[in-house]
């Protein structure tokens, strides 16, 4: 019997859909391999993560996230970032209190 690619010790029970690798069942999560948890997409959870998101560092994939130069910022950063920079310009554009 062949052993798990991912540990490489315990017997190979199960395919893993995703990736295709031979795992144990301390390796199996249900629909896929320990393997593939760890690089799923943190806001989706169903795609492969391609890049860390610059600002919280979660795995993030390439519907979930945009570029941001070289680097990759998740949905909900951009969200934050968005929200955190329309609340500074409401601020600055405000008009001045008038004084009686």
């Amino acid at each position: 019997m062949e052993s798990c690619q991912v540990c490489g010790f315990e017997p190979a029970e199960r395919t893993c859909p995703r990736c295709g690798r031979r795992v144990c069942r301390h390796d199996w999560l249900g629909g896929h391999c320990a393997a593939c948890e760890a690089t799923l997409c943190r806001l989706c959870g169903e795609r492969h993560a391609l890049s860390t998101c610059a600002e919280c560092g979660r795995p993030v994939c390439d519907a979930c996230s945009s570029r941001a130069g070289l680097a990759r910022v998740c949905r909900e950063c951009q969200r934050r970032a968005w929200s955190a920079l329309g609340a500074a310009c409401s601020l600055r554009e405000a008009p001045a209190p008038r004084r009686p």
